[in-house]
Parts: structure tokens; C-alpha cells; sequence
């Protein structure tokens, strides 16, 4: 009997896949929430009808995202609530809200790997869509930081920039940041840390060689 269940589950979300590639919007949800039934996991069943809404370009599809990080955030699976907010960035890059809410969750986490997924997101999404003010308070909450997490940021900032931006969309404090950041790692950092200065002058040389040589030249000064 439970293997005949499974195979007529299976049959449905074929089904399903088939109305979505065919573009049959009514028919792909009403078979949708027939299946949704079966599910136990109601942050997966959101998260699920998000995409679907998202794909016929339905507006329920933001609240449905948000409605599976609350319901993820209330089960303490942060992996899937960071995988969320990648939806939430790719989708409607305008939600600013949401970063601010993301990089307070990242704070605590207690996982590396968790904090540093969760980061890269606002990092970069913050970047893409030139938030400069926000990336300013990203860069002095990087320089507040001693630990191996402000390092992080500090060079996850760098190569976000470099990676999205072209010398004429970066923003204004981002050659006095690459001097703060090559003088300190040159003359102040460890043995360790001196490693990313190397990591630093190579990246802006091949990003700009006239902003590569003012970094270069400030260290002289």
C-alpha cells in the first residue's frame, strides 16, 4: 500500500513539473496544493510554492518565501533560512530590510561555514546592487573586528567589489580602504595575515593597474 502511495506521489509531481513547463498556471497550483497535503514540512511546502508563484509571476511569491523563514527560523534550521534569503536577493534585489535581518541572524550563528554563506550574501548582494552606505558600515564593522571573522570580511569586501563593480561604479572610499587595508596588513599584520596583502596587490593589479600603483606608492609615503 505505501509503495503504491509513493508511486502515485511520484506520478503527481511529474505531473506537476509537466504544467509548469507548459505554462498551465491554475491547473499546475491546484495540483500543487493537493500534494502540499502529503507534506509534513510547512517551512518546505512555502519555500516550494514560492518558486512555483515565483515562476508564473505570481506577488505571493515574496510572502511566501518569507513566510518559509519564519516558519525554518521557528524550526532553528538556519541553513535553509540563509538559502531563503538567496531567493529573497536573486528575486527582489530592492529588499533592503532583509539584509539588515540576515546579517543580525549571521551574528548568531555559532557555525563558521553558516556565518560565512549567510555574509557572503549580504556581502555581495549589497555590493551588486551599489549599496555603498551599507558596505561603508560593512567595512568599519570589519575593521571593529579582531578575529579570523573580521579578517574574512575585510577580504570577502575587497573581492566583492572588485567582482561586481567596474572602476567607475566602485564606491568613493574604495581606494582609501585598499591603502588602510595594504598598510595594515603589510607593516602591522602577522606572518599569517601579511599573506593577504600579496592576496591584495595581485587582485587590484589585474582590476586596475593605476589604482594598483597609488596603493603601491601610498605604502612609500
Amino acid at each position: 500500500m505505501r509503495e503504491a502511495l509513493q508511486s502515485k506521489s511520484n506520478i503527481a509531481w511529474f505531473k506537476l513539473s509537466e504544467l509548469v513547463m507548459r505554462g498551465e498556471r491554475e491547473r499546475a497550483l491546484s495540483v500543487f496544493r493537493l500534494l502540499s497535503h502529503s507534506i509534513s514540512d510547512k517551512a518546505f511546502v512555502a519555500l516550494l510554492e514560492s518558486e512555483l508563484f515565483h515562476v508564473f509571476g505570481d506577488i505571493r511569491a515574496k510572502e511566501a518565501c518569507f513566510r518559509a523563514i519564519s516558519l525554518y527560523e521557528a524550526q532553528l534550521n538556519y541553513e535553509k533560512v540563509v538559502l531563503a534569503y538567496s531567493y529573497i536577493f536573486e528575486w527582489w534585489p530592492g529588499e533592503e530590510q532583509s539584509l539588515d535581518s540576515l546579517a543580525n541572524l549571521c551574528d548568531s550563528f555559532s557555525s563558521e561555514v553558516l556565518w560565512r554563506t549567510g555574509m557572503r550574501l549580504v556581502v555581495m548582494w549589497s555590493i551588486a546592487a551599489q549599496r555603498w552606505g551599507r558596505v561603508q558600515d560593512l567595512v568599519i564593522n570589519a575593521f571593529a573586528r579582531s578575529s579570523l571573522r573580521g579578517m574574512w570580511l575585510k577580504k570577502a569586501i575587497i573581492y566583492g567589489i572588485v567582482q561586481y563593480s567596474s572602476l567607475s561604479e566602485a564606491p568613493f572610499f574604495f581606494e582609501s580602504y585598499c591603502r588602510e587595508l595594504a598598510w595594515y596588513y603589510t607593516y602591522e599584520g602577522t606572518g599569517e595575515e601579511r599573506i593577504i596583502a600579496t592576496q591584495l596587490f595581485t587582485l587590484l593589479s589585474s582590476f586596475d593597474q593605476d589604482l594598483y600603483q597609488r596603493v603601491r606608492d601610498s605604502l612609500l609615503e
